[in-house]
């Protein structure tokens, strides 16, 4: 079977699938669909959805994700909802990295930081060497590993 080609925009740039001789793991195996996905480029999006999903758990709405392309710098425009975030800036920050930190996200103490809070609006800066450069808006594509690949694998 003839496998088509598939671009996707990271950062404007274009990963194309892999071919048919570059995908080498039997079908049967559970994992398989989740790391031929990530590989092919499929799954960019990961840990922007993760980050996303454990703020949204605490009570923030992600309005935006970035990762810079040179360097593992995150940046984050949250909006509160039901979080009672403190008003000290220290606090704020302490509260955030919990969030992050309970949810499987390390962020050490001195590599976050909010640049900006205007009443429940937020924009966040921390550094996290997990992921693929790129950007989300709004709400990520829902992927489980349990689920076959968006796209042929």
């Amino acid at each position: 079977m003839k496998k088509a080609r598939l671009k996707i925009m990271t950062n404007h740039q274009t990963v194309p699938e892999p071919t048919a001789s570059q995908n080498s793991w039997e079908e049967e195996d559970t994992g398989a669909a989740t790391i031929k996905g990530i590989l092919a480029g499929h799954l960019d999006s990961y840990w922007h959805g993760r980050i996303q999903r454990i703020f949204a758990d605490a009570g923030f709405v992600t309005r935006r994700l970035e990762r810079e392309e040179a360097h593992p710098i995150w940046l984050a425009w949250l909006t509160r909802t039901t979080f009672d975030l403190a008003p000290e800036p220290k606090i704020a920050i302490k509260q955030l990295r919990k969030v992050l930190n309970q949810g499987g996200i390390k962020v050490l103490r001195d590599q976050f930081n909010i640049i900006d809070r205007r009443e429940d609006k937020l924009r966040c800066v921390f550094i996290l060497d997990l992921g693929l450069p790129g950007v989300l808006q709004g709400n990520p594509p829902r992927f489980t590993p349990d689920e076959e690949c968006p796209a042929p694998c």
